[in-house]
């Protein structure tokens, strides 16, 4: 008798038992597709924690290698510098000398001095 009563019940009401097993099955896959959704929002959160990582070490590499090229520079530029100094010590050094031998000439030798000095400029001498 329970399964005839049964059986009238659903054939009586149908449509509402559809529904409500509709319904079910509607919310699973509601609950299906946001556990989905959670995981691949994990997965991407995960991946651009690894991209950031992955930048910040590149960072951190370029600057390292920024720095080292700024201390070459320096270097670089101190040699320069020094190189420098020490160029114009000895044209400073050349010139006294060049100085005191052409003094020297002139005052042993002018006729000499004006010979070189129009081979060295090109220029005639006008006594």
């Amino acid at each position: 008798m329970t399964a005839k009563i049964v059986l009238q019940f659903v054939i009586k009401n149908w449509k509402s038992i559809l529904m409500v097993l509709l319904s079910l099955g509607i919310i699973g896959k509601m609950r299906y597709d946001y556990k989905q959704l959670q995981r691949a929002y994990e997965v991407t959160e995960d991946s651009l924690k690894a991209q950031i990582d992955g930048l910040k070490d590149i960072h951190q590499r370029e600057i390292a290698a920024r720095e080292e090229t700024l201390n070459e520079y320096h270097d670089l530029l101190k040699q320069i510098e020094s190189d420098y100094l020490e160029s114009q010590d000895a044209l400073q050094e050349l010139i006294d000398r060049r100085r005191e031998d052409y003094g020297r000439q002139f005052s042993e030798d002018p006729t000499s001095l004006v010979d070189e000095i129009q081979s060295m400029y090109g220029f005639d001498y006008v006594p």
